[in-house]
């Protein structure tokens, strides 16, 4: 599977720069009912200027969705192949494959969404 920028057709209130608790359960409760997976959504922001760097590898697909601010994300498969570059602003949606590495250029404030995919877990196994 690769990785691919997503553009939403509908606004959802997680979407918004400052999503609630409860917004951010209703879109991860939407998608595991269209998946049929497990899905947890949280809020994420950039580091200040002098944090570490945006780094992890994605046990299961993610979806990045930037909702402030502009980031460089860095994508490497699992398999020795060059990495892939996207640059998401904000409403536009990044999909991470299961088992891709990834980091992250971005300046600080910069926030998305993240939404785990759990492909090897469905619901109700």
């Amino acid at each position: 599977m690769a990785p691919g920028v997503l553009w939403p057709e509908h606004d959802h209130p997680a979407y918004g720069p400052a999503a609630r608790a409860s917004d951010l359960s209703a879109l991860a409760d939407g998608l595991a009912h269209l998946t049929g997976l497990r899905v947890r959504t949280e809020a994420a922001a950039t580091p200040a200027a002098d944090g570490p760097p945006l780094t992890g590898r994605a046990a299961g697909d993610l979806l990045l969705h930037q909702t402030a601010g502009t980031t460089v994300w860095h994508l490497t498969p699992a398999r020795t192949v060059p990495h892939c570059r996207f640059r998401l602003r904000p409403g536009e949606v990044l999909h991470v494959p299961a088992d891709w590495s990834w980091y992250a250029a971005a300046a600080p404030g910069t926030r998305y969404l993240v939404t785990h995919l759990d492909e090897r877990v469905p619901i109700g196994e």
